[in-house]
């Protein structure tokens, strides 16, 4: 739809000015937990990053931990480093949890841009590590969020505003059943060698503020891809100089990305998806 359509206005809003991403969150899950000096060379290389990154957590309960991986026991290591905005939210962060690595990004902008940030930091964390190091799934999620105006009533709300009533990814029930409603489901993508995709959505309108009548609909994408036992890359394989690039953790986050904005176009109204642009900014 071009930018000179026109367009009625909207009962809702994206949660920023840029788009409607609330975050994103890379992750690539090692087969094994780092040993005690490949541990310490992980934090010592977060650590360098502490001019772009200066605030620290570490083994942080409440830290947000997202489950990729092998399901292994509580993680040895566990070290988190960040920038924080002017309201003391963050806007990036970097956390190695046992045999996981995280990059989260609270603040984006175009998905080139963001990914580049993203991949300076897991390559130099990645390259202290062995370079046949296994590496047993690679994940996206992404987090989109509209905002609807104080004083929301079940009244004036209606679902189909924003979401796309034909979409193979909703219920009818959600349509019928007013201001609070959810919809999670899984499944499989690309099932084959080397891997599978897992995909799992979590679409839901919630209250925000209940004596304010705020509402807000979020959509949870996560997307792992899972290698199989017998295929899982070598650090090498993903990173490395002569890493192919059709097969590289670069190609494959992007992919990752394109599957998060096809599950987008099929879910979203198209006044919505003209609303953020979507298709026209990659």
């Amino acid at each position: 739809m071009s930018e000179h359509t026109t367009m009625k206005t909207m009962p809702f809003k994206p949660c920023s000015e840029k788009n409607a991403i609330e975050s994103t969150v890379f992750v690539v899950a090692l087969a094994q937990h780092p040993t005690t000096d490949e541990a310490a060379a992980l934090k010592q290389a977060l650590d360098s990053f502490a001019d772009q990154l200066p605030g620290v957590q570490q083994a942080q309960t409440n830290t947000l931990y997202i489950a990729f991986g092998n399901g292994q026991d509580a993680p040895p290591l566990e070290h988190t480093r960040f920038l924080a905005k002017p309201d003391g939210t963050h806007a990036w962060r970097v956390q190695l949890q046992g045999n996981v690595l995280q990059v989260m990004c609270f603040d984006y902008t175009r998905y080139a841009e963001v990914w580049a940030t993203a991949q300076t930091y897991l390559h130099r964390l990645l390259a202290t590590l062995p370079t046949q190091a296994k590496v047993t799934e690679v994940g996206l999620q992404v987090v989109d969020r509209f905002n609807y105006p104080n004083g929301t009533t079940a009244d004036g709300y209606s679902a189909a505003e924003l979401f796309n009533p034909q979409s193979q990814h909703l219920t009818s029930k959600a349509f019928d059943s007013g201001l609070l409603w959810h919809v999670y489901q899984g499944w499989f993508d690309k099932q084959g060698d080397p891997m599978r995709v897992l995909n799992q959505i979590n679409i839901s309108n919630v209250e925000t503020a209940p004596t304010l009548g705020q509402y807000a609909s979020l959509i949870e994408h996560r997307m792992s891809a899972q290698y199989r036992a017998d295929c899982w890359p070598t650090l090498e394989a993903l990173t490395g100089q002569f890493a192919a690039p059709a097969n590289g953790l670069a190609a494959l986050m992007s992919e990752l990305h394109a599957d998060n904005k096809h599950l987008l176009n099929d879910l979203l109204s198209e006044n919505a998806k003209a609303l953020i642009n979507l298709g026209a900014n990659p």
